[in-house]
């Protein structure tokens, strides 16, 4: 009698340590006897694998060398099936469909430490409750396999695979997800991601040793999802969509053609990152070719006290360039919005143990800003054209204390636009010293000196003025400056 069907239960397989490596309680393999060792190779047409515990261990390979217990059996099976006449060449394993219902897969590295509460690269737990390929093929040390879909769930993190199709390759030197379509958690992943190495020992130092190459199309990656792979970051307060083409390595990636999406900002351009995983030690060189932002959805990047000077923005273009860290950037480009106009070039460096004592230094163009907007005062402050250079500290009304170089074509300030104003001088809340010249058609005036109008002192030496001239129009009774006697 010939057999074409092959049944094994309570199958065992031990790696080379001893250690259970593949574990089943059914296994069925179809094949057709005709075909089975056909050009030397070895063709099955489905197994079925129900029930079954894979758990990939790293072990000794020397006395100086760990990997993981499936690559040594590999190499083993490798070995085992090189072909006659001294060619050299690997039997090909061919399986025309692969069904896996009830099956564990388990990574473990027991010298690494656990990540509690997210998922963990060196111990993975992963649940299968279906799955189903074909085309599977061993050719020498790759393996690669059309997979239809896979339902499961990483068991460490609850996080639950609801889909996943992709064809998948694995070799000695790299890990290939083409035409992936995946949804993991909420979040949607397409459409291809490849994983380049020297070797897979490589893997064991993921961030630092394995270049990314991916071209991700109409991704939507979740809060909820992306807070399991960055553990202690603020999560991100909506979903994202992200197009664009990903290259290098984890801590040091490149974002080409970009466009990203979050609530109501948009912006694409490119985006090099070096230094991630950890956000805050992360320098950013973002070059911006268009960009809608509400700034309250970048809420999640800068501290409460910081997001309520910030939050009078609203929503605003930007083209331009950030370059820097969260905490300490260079902002060049182009903003544009309700609140007017600003072209800047100015590094500002964020104390995080005191805010409103934040640092700036750069050139500044302001056109029709609306300073009453900012400083939530719009009864003494109105807008503001200038250009020049600033340097200062203080981010607020109160703690602002900066020196301006430059010229202040005009300024509303209680409701009277004053023109034509030149400055080199230092200005803080009740402080100003230096040189003012202001020449507005109602207002003459230059003045070199200081004047400190604290109300916390009466020592009237606190206020020099070495000398000021005046000319006002009293001719016009709109002038705020009418009633003043010349």
């Amino acid at each position: 009698m010939w057999y074409d069907r092959l049944e094994i239960t309570d199958l065992t397989v031990t790696d080379p340590a001893g250690n259970p490596m593949i574990g089943t309680e059914k296994l069925l393999v179809n094949f057709s006897l005709s075909t089975l060792l056909s050009n030397n190779n070895i063709n099955l047409d489905a197994v079925i694998l129900d029930g079954a515990d894979l758990k990939f261990y790293k072990i000794n390979k020397d006395d100086s060398i760990r990997d993981l217990n499936i690559n040594l059996f590999i190499a083993e099976i490798n070995k085992q099936f090189k072909g006659g006449g001294g060619q050299g060449n690997a039997k090909h394993i061919n399986i025309g469909e692969i069904l896996i219902y009830r099956t564990g897969f388990k990574l473990h590295d027991d010298q690494k430490d656990s990540i509690r509460n997210a998922f963990d690269y060196n111990h993975i737990n992963l649940f299968i409750d279906e799955a189903q390929a074909n085309n599977f093929k061993v050719i020498g040390d790759t393996i690669e396999l059309k997979l239809n879909t896979l339902i499961g769930e990483e068991k460490n993190c609850t996080l639950p695979i609801r889909n996943l199709s992709t064809f998948f390759r694995l070799s000695q030197t790299g890990m290939d997800f083409l035409n992936i379509h995946a949804q993991i958690g909420e979040s949607k992943l397409s459409d291809t991601v490849r994983f380049k190495y020297t070797s897979l020992a490589d893997l064991n130092d993921f961030n630092n040793k394995v270049n990314l190459q991916a071209s991700l199309r109409n991704t939507i990656i979740y809060p909820n999802d992306l807070a399991q792979f960055t553990p202690g970051i603020k999560p991100l307060p909506r979903p994202i969509e992200v197009s664009g083409n990903v290259s290098g390595r984890i801590n040091r990636l490149t974002v080409q053609n970009m466009e990203l999406q979050s609530g109501d900002t948009h912006v694409a351009g490119k985006l090099q990152l070096d230094g991630l995983p950890v956000l805050g030690e992360t320098f950013i060189n973002l070059d911006l070719k268009a960009g809608d932002i509400f700034i309250n959805d970048l809420g999640f990047l800068f501290p409460n006290n910081i997001n309520n000077i910030l939050r009078p923005l609203g929503k605003f273009k930007f083209v331009g360039k950030f370059t820097g860290f969260i905490d300490d950037f260079v902002a060049n480009g182009n903003f544009r919005g309700s609140f007017g106009q600003i072209i800047s070039d100015i590094n500002l460096k964020i104390d995080q143990q005191h805010i409103n004592q934040s640092t700036y230094s750069g050139n500044l163009n302001l056109n029709q800003f609306d300073l009453g907007i900012m400083f939530n005062d719009t009864t003494l402050f109105q807008k503001v054209t200038l250009a020049g250079r600033i340097n200062g500290k203080g981010l607020t009304q109160e703690t602002a204390d900066f020196n301006l170089n430059g010229k202040i074509h005009s300024i509303g300030i209680r409701h009277y636009n004053y023109t034509n104003i030149a400055t080199n001088a230092r200005f803080a809340r009740e402080l100003f010293n230096g040189i003012v010249s202001i020449d507005d058609p109602n207002l003459q005036l230059r003045a070199f000196g200081g004047i400190n109008i604290s109300r916390a002192t009466s020592d009237k030496s606190k206020s020099t003025i070495r000398y000021v001239t005046y000319k006002t129009n009293r001719t016009n009774p709109r002038s705020p400056f009418y009633k003043i006697r010349s």
